[in-house]
């Protein structure tokens, strides 16, 4: 059963607020399904707290990043690609040893953060090829052990499809 696009604009309207066609909504859940499945859930902002510029652009809305396996699905928005803190925390941390060893620069790795998860994450993971957790240097018991899961899940993570979502 295929439902006519004025149709299944009118369903996303209702379900989400959000007007999308077919192709969009299938493209936005391939690429879901792709980042859950490979980028680790602590390198993505959880909770994404935003205006909510239709009713009132002085309120802000928490909303679930749907790119993070558990939270429901909904359209996916800039918002959602953009890097957890955690990841900060993992690069400010790192010795510069293992920036000597890799021959490369922390500040490659910086713009990489800066940019969407989507165009990225390939990138960064073969930047971090190599991390251990002597490369670490931290004072505090909380924090490493926040960063040597990060090491750990890294080290479990995948290569994801490079997407060009028609963003709402």
């Amino acid at each position: 059963m295929v439902l006519h696009p004025d149709l299944f604009e009118i369903i996303s309207e209702l379900a989400w607020g959000v007007k999308m066609n077919y192709e969009c909504l299938q493209s936005q859940l391939e690429c879901a399904i792709d980042i859950r499945n490979n980028v680790p859930e602590w390198f993505l902002q959880p909770i994404i707290i935003r205006d909510d510029p239709k009713n009132n652009p002085r309120l802000l809305v928490r909303r679930k990043n749907p790119l993070i396996f558990g939270h429901p699905f909904i359209p996916i928005i800039n918002s959602d690609l953009i890097y957890d803190r955690n990841v900060i925390l993992l690069v400010n941390h790192i010795n510069a040893a293992f920036w000597r060893r890799n021959n490369q620069y922390k500040s490659t790795v910086w713009k990489l953060v800066r940019r969407p998860v989507t165009q990225t994450w390939n990138q960064f993971i073969e930047r971090m090829d190599g991390l251990a957790p002597t490369d670490i240097h931290t004072e505090g018991c909380l924090m490493r052990s926040l960063i040597l899961t990060m090491i750990d899940q890294l080290h479990q993570s995948n290569l994801i499809c490079r997407w060009k979502l028609a963003l709402i």
